[in-house]
């Protein structure tokens, strides 16, 4: 799957290396909301700075790494290497370029002017699609939930959900369930993929629907189309 990534800041006007726009591919159908672009590291116990510039190799300094750090609000992460010099752990601050990714369904606004009535309809249907944000420590999931209904709610799919998540992790999903894409059996057990914030993915093991039910944080209706039957 294709994917666009829009850098947070204007590089190209602050004559940096990296673009404004980058053209992705992401395997599966899971989409982060960011994609972050590492371009060097700090090592915190000496204070020395690394780059990953190809320029900054080649010239045996940190120039082009050092600009972005002067220039654009970077995201850092701080965490444990092994070094094969040492052969022995150092704590690093790795620094990202971060770019928002446009096709993640955080762009789309909430759709409020329109919703499924409870009354019958005759004459059509309401295409739907609803956001549920899941969060788990660090890391987050969006799904996009597609749905054709002429008078159901948002709200019955979120009395669903957790009936829907137990026939997965029982083995008997039916062939409408909504997360059956969702959860991955991996090694006997189920897990679902989610990122942090710098869009790194994370799988994150679902024993229980309750482990999924209890991520849900936000759910939205993103899309209320009423259509015409034919």
């Amino acid at each position: 799957m294709k994917l666009t990534g829009i850098a947070r800041e204007d590089l190209e006007a602050k004559g940096l290396v990296l673009p404004n726009k980058l053209e992705l591919e992401c395997r599966g159908t899971a989409i982060p909301d960011i994609y972050a672009s590492i371009i060097g590291r700090k090592n915190v116990d000496t204070g020395e700075f690394e780059s990953f510039f190809k320029i900054d190799n080649k010239n045996g300094n940190t120039a082009e790494f050092d600009r972005f750090r002067e220039n654009v609000t970077l995201l850092e992460k701080e965490h444990t290497v092994f070094s094969r010099e040492t052969i022995e752990d150092k704590n690093v601050i790795d620094y990202y370029v971060p770019y928002d990714i446009q096709e993640s369904s955080k762009n789309r606004p909430t759709v409020t002017d329109e919703f499924p009535e409870n009354a019958y309809l005759t004459e059509g249907y309401y295409e739907c699609e609803y956001e549920i944000l899941l969060t788990c420590g660090e890391a987050t999931r969006r799904l996009v939930i597609p749905k054709r209904t002429v008078n159901v709610p948002m709200i019955s799919l979120l009395s669903n959900i957790e009936d829907e998540i137990t026939d997965i992790l029982d083995g008997f999903p039916d062939e409408d369930n909504d997360f059956a894409d969702v959860l991955e059996l991996v090694d006997e057990h189920y897990e679902i993929k989610m990122f942090d914030d710098c869009g790194i993915p994370a799988n994150i093991e679902i024993n229980h629907a309750d482990d999924f039910v209890n991520m849900i944080i936000s759910a939205r209706q993103i899309k209320c189309e009423f259509k015409y039957s034919e």
